[in-house]
């Protein structure tokens, strides 16, 4: 069992998605339906503007040039007397502005003579627009100076040409868009030719301006170069500098003087080693010089006679040894080399003198150098001073000559580039007339309509939905006031019943007896709807002993007034005669029911409240159905307000007397928001029918009311959506609607 009870719940659950995914198919479609004629009104309306916006507008044609900006002409370069920047994305932008400029556009209208053609000065490209010009043409002051014709044309161009840079390339796009082909492209390619001819008159303007400024700079600059080269001169005179193959006189003798000074005091020097060596050997002991000293001495005297000594000096010593020392011979040899040691000693002494006499000329000379140099570094000294203030002139004179010669060579490149204009820009590509128009694209055209269409209607259908804040189904009812509904009523007319009813009845009346002249009607059913629900819903009372009491009381309300609850009320009191009933218009202020049902009528409900009629003589019976009926008052005006009378005692007395009397008590009551006549009867009325007109009473209304009278909310039977369309219900619950009804009740005899 568990099993299968598992199962069960499992399958109802499936089953309850599914229903609720068809219920909002369903639901959505519902939408769909009831919105469908707005929703097509809207489509064709937009179709229908579509289609006179393509058949009213003149096909226009674009046309493209594609002009480079050149970044590789290298004879601009080498011409441009400016430092021309390297071509980057932003001089390309600003490119675009220039042929975008007016300057570009009064050359191209001049040029082509647009300012006479109609298309510039015209209503523009369209019937309506043509007529709407022709009009305007025909009225009193409507001629336009000649200023704001030009700036008419202008817009008109501006409008038509669209300049852009392709991509992230050097290439711009012209195009241009025009009523004819062979227009569209000649202006185009005129725009390109105005470009290139104005960048080449404003860079041959800016060439002669730049070379008209550089000659009367040359010519200033030129007196500026002489007179700072001058006043070098004047300087070198003034202070006696004098330079030579680059170089100042007095530093070419201050460097030959130190140099000269060097080797003298190197001379010097030499000179007086030598002589230190010659009175060294000649001071000394008197022995004979050594084979160094000889060399150096470079004297071939002295080494003949020093060879000699040392031949006789080894004979010496052998004869010494083979005769002995004391030996002539021996005694001669020695005598010879004495007298050869005093032969060089003599020789050395005359060498010493030449070289003392070197000595004194070198060291005359050094000392003459030495003043020389003194005397040259002092008057080095002195022009240095100078030279601080010469280098100064020399650096502005070298200025102005660099200036000069640069200005110089810009004027002549000026005066070269005069001869050959040139501008970085060329047409790559020209514009050709187009051969299919470019505007109005047909497909674009519709696929925007479908578009524009489809998303207005949706937006207008969504829009009329959210703004449908009135009841027309039984769960809105439901839903949004927590209470039963009861029944949809039709809407029926006074013509329709007129027409149909079978005894001839006064039109006034007609509305009031619908249920009884048509019993097998759709509304007469719903009433009796009403009546079983009055029957196993409404609460019996007890009276003042305790004993239950006999008759119900239903009063009949509604939110604002004409919503048919007195129609309602009069036929559901007709249909309920039969069983003892009688109908009470408590609806002092517009007592309609009274005025229709008796209209002659000396006394009713308030004369029987404040006493001056007794209750008998105030019932009158109709004769079509044996309905009594209690009309509101006399002819006479209501003595007090209604709230009040309403309220009374003696209403609570009336009402318990005719529970006695009447198994059904209905009450027509005035509606809720105008008056609070309704919240007085709380005490004596067992429970309320709420009418609400389908479709038409606001819903937040209806709530408001409801939400103040919390007592009358809890006491309400049910509510009754009154004059409903069928064929529009179709679209909100097909169980009420016409097709469905006529179906579903027809082989029961029921009237359709």
């Amino acid at each position: 069992m568990l099993q299968v009870a598992s199962k069960f719940q499992a399958s109802s659950s499936a089953a309850g998605e599914l229903f609720s995914s068809a219920e909002s198919f369903r639901h959505t479609l519902a939408i769909a339906r009831r919105q469908l004629f707005p929703v097509l009104a809207v489509v064709l309306s937009v179709f229908l503007l579509a289609g006179i916006y393509l058949a009213t507008t003149l096909p226009k044609y674009t046309a493209t040039a594609t002009m480079v900006i050149d970044t590789n002409n290298k004879l601009n370069q080498q011409q441009s007397i400016m430092s021309d920047a390297v071509v980057d994305s932003t001089s390309v932008e600003t490119q675009v502005e220039v042929l975008k400029s007016d300057n570009v556009a009064h050359l191209v209208i001049k040029k082509l003579n647009l300012a006479q053609d109609p298309e510039f000065v015209g209503a523009g490209g369209g019937v309506l627009a043509m007529v709407v010009g022709s009009i305007m043409k025909l009225l009193p002051h409507s001629s336009t100076a000649p200023e704001g014709e030009s700036e008419q044309v202008l817009k008109a161009f501006r409008s038509m040409a669209n300049i852009r840079r392709s991509g992230l390339t050097y290439a711009i796009s012209i195009s241009f868009t025009s009523l004819r082909p062979g227009r569209a492209a000649k202006i185009a390619n005129a725009i390109a030719e105005a470009y290139v001819d104005d960048q080449m008159d404003s860079r041959l303007q800016a060439t002669q301006r730049a070379g008209i400024w550089l000659q009367g700079r040359i010519v200033e600059l030129r007196g500026q170069v002489l007179a700072a080269e001058q006043a070098v001169q004047d300087f070198k005179d003034q202070n006696n500098i004098v330079d030579a193959g680059g170089r100042l006189v007095t530093e070419q003798q201050l460097a030959e003087v130190n140099s000269q000074l060097i080797m003298a005091r190197a001379q010097t020097s030499e000179a007086k080693a030598k002589l230190d060596r010659i009175e060294e050997l000649l001071t000394g002991n008197g022995s004979i010089p050594d084979a160094d000293v000889s060399d150096s001495l470079r004297s071939e005297v002295i080494t003949k006679l020093r060879n000699e000594y040392l031949q006789l000096s080894g004979r010496e010593g052998l004869w010494a040894n083979q005769y002995g020392k004391g030996h002539q011979a021996v005694v001669n040899l020695r005598k010879q080399m004495d007298e050869l040691r005093r032969s060089m000693l003599n020789e050395l002494a005359r060498i010493g003198g030449s070289f003392k006499s070197e000595y004194e000329i070198a060291s005359a000379r050094e000392q003459s150098l030495q003043a020389s140099l003194e005397k040259v570094t002092a008057q080095s000294q002195s022009t240095k001073q100078s030279q601080i203030k010469l280098r100064e002139l020399q650096s502005n004179a070298q200025v102005h000559r660099n200036l000069y010669d640069t200005l110089l060579q810009r004027h002549m490149e000026a005066v070269q580039q005069q001869s050959v204009p040139i501008t970085e820009a060329r047409v790559i590509s020209p514009a050709s007339p187009p051969n299919k128009k470019s505007s109005p694209s047909t497909v674009i055209v519709l696929a925007t309509t479908v578009l524009a269409s489809g998303l207005l209607g949706a937006g207008i259908a969504l829009f009329r939905e959210l703004c449908d804040r009135v009841f027309r189904t039984s769960s809105q009812v439901e839903q949004g006031l927590h209470v039963p509904c009861l029944g949809m009523l039709p809407t029926i007319s006074e013509a329709r019943e007129a027409r149909k009813r079978p005894i001839r009845r006064p039109k006034r009346t007609a509305l009031l007896a619908y249920a009884v002249d048509n019993p097998l009607s759709r509304y007469t059913e719903c009433l009796r709807a009403l009546r079983l629900a009055c029957d196993f819903n409404v609460p019996a009372r007890t009276t003042s002993e305790g004993s239950p009491a006999q008759g119900r009381v239903i009063a009949f309300t509604s939110t604002i007034p004409k919503e048919g609850k007195s129609t309602v009320a009069a036929n559901f009191a007709r249909l309920m005669a039969p069983a003892g009933t009688i109908l009470v218009d408590a609806d002092l202020r517009q007592p309609s029911l009274s005025r229709q049902l008796v209209p002659n009528a000396k006394a009713g409900l308030v004369e029987v409240i404040t006493g001056n009629s007794p209750i008998r003589d105030v019932i009158h019976l109709d004769e079509l159905t044996d309905l009594h009926i209690l009309p509101a008052s006399g002819p006479s005006e209501l003595p007090a307000p209604s709230s009040d009378v309403i309220g009374s005692t003696g209403m609570k007395r009336l009402i318990e007397f005719l529970r006695h009397r009447y198994n059904y008590v209905v009450i027509d009551l005035p509606p809720l928001a105008p008056a609070v006549d309704v919240q007085a009867t709380i005490d004596f009325v067992d429970s309320y029918m709420y009418v609400i007109e389908w479709g038409r009473t606001p819903a937040d209304l209806v709530l408001h009311h409801l939400g103040r009278s919390p007592t009358i909310h809890d006491r309400l039977l049910g509510v009754i959506l009154n004059k409903a369309n069928t064929r529009q219900l179709n679209h909100y619950e097909k169980a009420y609607g016409s097709s469905q009804y006529t179906k579903l009740y027809s082989r029961y005899r029921y009237a359709a």
